[in-house]
């Protein structure tokens, strides 16, 4: 790869990151619309969030791929390394990411509480026992041993 297309790369990089970054800002922004709904207003039109997310849904899907399919560009790169412009695009989006996890965890515990979550759909008991995974890998190392 020449250095020409290796700063074309590095741009197409920067602007998937970017696009990347404010998609995962509109999933906060619904998250946190939600939890206003839930927490403060105290009605929820449940359908028109799943409907926003059902809308975000591909749009994510194929912003992961890109990045995806970019950071196997940059590894088979001379350089193999990330501008500073887009190590910072990527720590933003990694922490808009984790506050999108933690309200929409949040967002999750409401429903339940107030029996908006169908039961088909309710999370496995295991999810909320931590524990299941560090206990059933004990089980299994001790059984090789």
């Amino acid at each position: 790869m020449n250095p020409h297309s290796e700063s074309g790369a590095e741009r197409q990089l920067q602007e998937d990151l970017q696009n990347h970054l404010a998609l995962c800002c509109k999933t906060l922004d619904l998250a946190e619309r939600e939890h206003r709904a839930l927490h403060v207003e105290g009605t929820l039109r449940r359908h028109e969030f799943d409907q926003v997310r059902q809308e975000l849904l591909p749009s994510l899907t194929q912003s992961v791929e890109r990045l995806r399919a970019q950071r196997l560009t940059l590894q088979q790169s001379a350089s193999r390394r990330i501008s500073d412009a887009c190590q910072t695009l990527l720590r933003q989006a990694q922490d808009v990411m984790m506050k999108i996890l933690l309200l929409d965890r949040e967002n999750e515990q409401a429903m339940l509480r107030r029996g908006l979550i169908p039961a088909p759909l309710l999370p496995s008991v295991n999810r909320l026992r931590p524990h299941v995974v560090s206990d059933c890998y004990r089980r299994s190392a001790g059984s090789q041993a």
